[in-house]
């Protein structure tokens, strides 16, 4: 195992970094002023030991930064302030002593210690800097250092010198106070920004998932809304089930993504419930076999239809008692939701799905009102069916009604037609006109012939035009409507005239209190009234056979 002195250290670390880049700097910047002494040095004359111990100092500053690109910080912390002091401390001993000039850059080297090892590291070369002063003045008192300031040396510059020492370490010291202070707000502070940050994206990512899930639900229940859409659209443009359903079940699964959607219809009894549109291949092959399931038997939809209320399994597997078809196997959920009108149920929509717990509350509700929009579909269209089937069976009835009317009318008046033959208007039976060609129209009245209209071109070749031909058969039907109302008005004239007479008759009769006196009067008022009729009035026999007691008669 290496010993820790040499082991390569982390420097990813902000604090790491930061004390690598200020070791380099300091390094080079060492390393750059050594050099530029030493060609100082070999340009001006100086002793060699000047030169060897300048040159030591570099080669020990290059192995510094030789250990700082290895990574290894340590000894490079070590070797950098304890080489410039060992540099400094040599040109004094061998300059000027403490009279040196080289004595102002022991504030360098308490700058450079307390950059590199700290407050520790400047408070040991504080010590050794104020030693060597003292040092320095006793071997230069006591004779052993002999220099040419020597004589100039007294006891009081050693405490001075100390004292400024002492004073530029204690304003590094200070300072490094500060630096750390701030440093550490700075920290605090980015940490705290971080944390915001983090915080910020934190909240970016919930509002970016916020605003997804929103905008799935808002796409969801646009395509809900879509399907109630078209689901209304269907209703309200076609009245035929047999179109209207399959176009039901087809919108629901595809707007939905459903597997399979069927409607059952209830039969007459409410015994069964038939299955009567679906949209997948094995509801198609439920419909051609005739699929039909007991109402309050076990199932979904025999449930919905036998209580009127909806009934869900969202994992068929684990609720396989309602379900169980060979023709849908790949079902999961299944809902089905009864169709009622009313408090009556007529069927119910069951919508199944491939996926578990397919169903949620919203889908439950837009199902529900699309059950209601399909009851209330299903209900007008069989309304709409018995008001067509009322609708035609009283046309019938008012075409025969018609028939027995004109029937009646001809019988009365026999035979009536006109011609104009392009100068003159005559009155010509119809049968008079039988099998003269040409084209014919008829008139009709709620789709009952009355009559026709024919009409015979002077030319053989001649061909009507499609404008002539419907001006004759706009000229027809005006003409039936207008005979129509002639003939309405006879017969109301007529039976206002019965009216009118019934009512004299009766205001006659109860002006007479003698029953011989109102039985005159009743068969005489009817004989008046019915021209050439013989009237007889005789009152019942009684309960012995007897002949009546009194007859009346008129001619």
């Amino acid at each position: 195992m290496r010993p820790r002195w040499y082991t390569p250290q982390n420097i990813s670390l902000p604090d790491a970094q930061a004390q690598y880049q200020i070791l380099n700097s300091v390094v080079l910047i060492a390393l750059l002023g050594v050099l530029g002494a030493i060609a100082a040095l070999f340009i001006f004359e100086s002793t060699s030991t000047s030169r060897i111990a300048m040159i030591s100092l570099a080669v020990l500053l290059l192995a510094s930064f030789v250990l700082l690109r290895m990574r290894i910080l340590l000894p490079a912390q070590i070797m950098v302030p304890v080489s410039l002091f060992a540099g400094i401390t040599f040109n004094i001993a061998f300059g000027s002593g403490l009279h040196d000039v080289a004595m102002s850059a022991y504030g360098g080297v308490l700058v450079i210690a307390s950059l590199t090892l700290g407050k520790r590291g400047m408070y040991i070369f504080t010590a050794l800097i104020i030693l060597t002063f003292f040092g320095l003045w006793w071997v230069e008192s006591t004779g052993r250092l002999t220099t040419d300031a020597s004589a100039l040396t007294t006891p009081d510059d050693p405490f001075l010198v100390s004292i400024i020492i002492f004073a530029i370490a204690l304003t590094m010291s200070i300072l490094q106070n500060r630096y750390t202070t701030s440093l550490r707000l700075a920290r605090e502070n980015e940490q705290a920004q971080i944390k915001a940050n983090s915080e910020l994206i934190q909240l970016k990512n919930s509002l970016e998932e916020r605003v997804e899930t929103r905008t799935g639900e808002l796409t969801r229940r646009a395509s809900q809304l879509e399907a109630i859409a078209r689901v209304s659209r269907a209703i309200s443009t076609v009245q035929d089930l047999e179109i209207l359903l399959p176009s039901i079940t087809r919108v629901i699964s595809e707007q939905f993504d459903f597997y399979h959607t069927g409607i059952f219809l209830l039969d007459e009894r409410s015994e069964y419930a038939a299955l009567v549109a679906a949209n997948s291949a094995g509801g198609q092959r439920m419909l051609q076999r005739g699929h039909r399931l007991q109402v309050g038997a076990t199932g979904l939809v025999g449930h919905a239809t036998a209580y009127g209320e909806p009934r869900i399994a969202l994992d068929v597997g684990a609720d396989a008692v309602y379900f169980n078809n060979p023709d849908l196997p790949d079902t999961r959920s299944e809902i089905a939701l009864p169709l009622m009108v009313g408090a009556d149920v007529i069927g119910a929509l069951d919508v199944q799905s491939t996926e578990t717990n397919a169903f949620q509350t919203e889908d439950i509700r837009v199902l529900s009102t699309l059950a209601n929009q399909v009851a209330i579909a299903i209900n007008n269209s069989r309304l709409f069916s018995q008001t067509r089937k009322a609708l035609a069976e009283s046309q019938e009835i008012y075409e025969q009604y018609i028939k027995s009317e004109w029937a009646r009318f001809h019988r009365s008046t026999g035979p009536l037609g006109f011609t104009y033959d392009g100068l003159r208007t005559y009155a010509a039976p119809p049968a008079a006109e039988k099998g003269t060609g040409g084209t014919r129209i008829p008139i009709k009245i709620r789709g009952a012939a009355i009559g026709e209209i024919t009409i015979r071109a002077n030319d053989p070749l001649r061909h009507w035009t499609p404008d002539e031909l419907g001006m004759a058969q706009a000229a027809a039907e005006r003409a039936g409507l207008a005979i129509e109302n002639a003939r309405l008005l006879n017969e109301a004239q007529r039976r206002a005239a019965k009216e009118r007479t019934i009512g004299d008759i009766s205001s006659r009769l109860s002006a007479s209190i003698d029953m011989n006196d109102i039985m005159r009067t009743a068969v005489e008022e009817l004989g008046r009234s019915l021209s050439g009729a013989e009237v007889v009035l005789q009152l019942r026999p009684g309960e012995d056979g007897k002949k009546p007691a009194a007859r009346e008669a008129v001619k």
